[in-house]
């Protein structure tokens, strides 16, 4: 038996072959469709793992911040403390040339 749509005659065997590829393409569509939402679902379990990581590190980052913040002053006193030392050490030479001991 044969069809004849007026640009191609498709016979039944024809016909039937066209219908499982087309069902043999729909499931391997189907399956590249769901290989792909797997392919996403790890992609966003590989990205919360990274952002976890992420987070850790900017709260060290902020821990070496807060560090590097009391830094500064205990810097200005040793800073201060050693100009101290050099203007006593200076006297002592002055008093020394002045002297002449």
């Amino acid at each position: 038996m044969t069809w004849n749509t007026g640009y191609i005659a498709f016979d039944v065997k024809s016909l039937f072959y066209l219908d499982v590829l087309r069902r043999l393409v729909q499931v391997v569509m189907e399956l590249a469709d769901d290989g792909v939402q797997v392919l996403v679902v790890l992609a966003l379990h590989q990205a919360l793992l990274l952002h976890a990581v992420e987070l850790e590190l900017e709260v060290r980052d902020g821990e070496v911040q807060a560090g590097v913040v009391l830094m500064i002053p205990l810097q200005f006193v040793v800073h201060l403390l050693n100009l101290l030392l050099h203007i006593r050490n200076l006297r002592a030479i002055h008093i020394r040339v002045r002297y002449r001991i």
